[in-house]
């Protein structure tokens, strides 16, 4: 189990080390296309005009919406789905409990009197214990002294 949390945390940080090469590769292509002036990109018909921006803003922006994505997906998404399908289940359960545990103690509470006759028919008729031979290791109480 030891080397599979291992082979984990090297494969993480490698996929993290793999994404920073990506965004900086990004970057650093973003940069060199604005410095060209004849290169045009064009994304489903539209073209992208890099010309005249701005890296800096553009990067602080890509960043916030990240970090913006990444408190949605870690923190928001979890309490949705806990509070949509856990809190729901939760309260069925505990309904459910209630109910059984009512139907229990009314059952109790309506057999009390044969159990007790029942409890008192079996100390009446049950055979009395025999005593158990006293132990060849066990000490009198008071021994006496011969002699």
């Amino acid at each position: 189990m030891r080397a599979i949390g291992n082979v984990f945390k090297v494969l993480i940080i490698l996929a993290i080390g793999m994404a920073l090469l990506a965004m900086l590769t990004g970057g650093a292509l973003w940069q060199a296309f604005s410095d060209m002036p004849g290169i045009h990109v064009s994304v489903n018909g539209q073209e992208l005009n890099i010309e005249g921006s701005d890296f800096f803003g553009d990067s602080v922006s890509a960043l916030a919406i990240c970090v913006l994505a990444g408190v949605v997906i870690c923190i928001a998404l979890p309490l949705v789905l806990l509070l949509s399908l856990g809190l729901p289940l939760l309260i069925l359960g505990l309904v459910l409990g209630g109910l059984l545990l009512g139907a229990l103690s009314l059952g109790s509470l309506l057999a009390s009197p044969v159990l007790v006759m029942l409890l008192l028919l079996w100390l009446l008729l049950r055979s009395p214990k025999k005593a158990a031979p006293p132990s060849p290791l066990a000490r009198p109480a008071n021994p006496t002294k011969a002699g």
